[in-house]
């Protein structure tokens, strides 16, 4: 299966916003460190996630798809 190379970028632009968000530049205006707080660590974990799902279920529509994954963990995630 050929891989998408948009996805790959998407994800390394999410890793260096992981890494530089936990890095703890003083430098950084606290603007910035908030702004790249307020989504990182959810973007990575959509694309990774989901689209790794998306792969191994390819004949399933997007709409299952979301559903699915949407049960499966969000709901764990708000029960703690």
């Amino acid at each position: 299966m050929k891989r998408l190379d948009y996805i790959d970028t998407a994800k390394g632009i999410c890793m260096l916003l992981i890494v530089f968000g936990h890095c703890g530049y003083d430098a950084a205006p606290p603007l910035l460190i908030t702004w790249i707080y307020s989504f990182h660590v959810i973007a990575f974990y959509i694309i990774s996630g989901l689209l790794s799902a998306h792969i191994s279920e390819f004949d399933r529509p997007w709409k299952t798809l979301i559903k699915k994954s949407f049960f499966r963990l969000m709901v764990p995630y708000y029960g703690f």
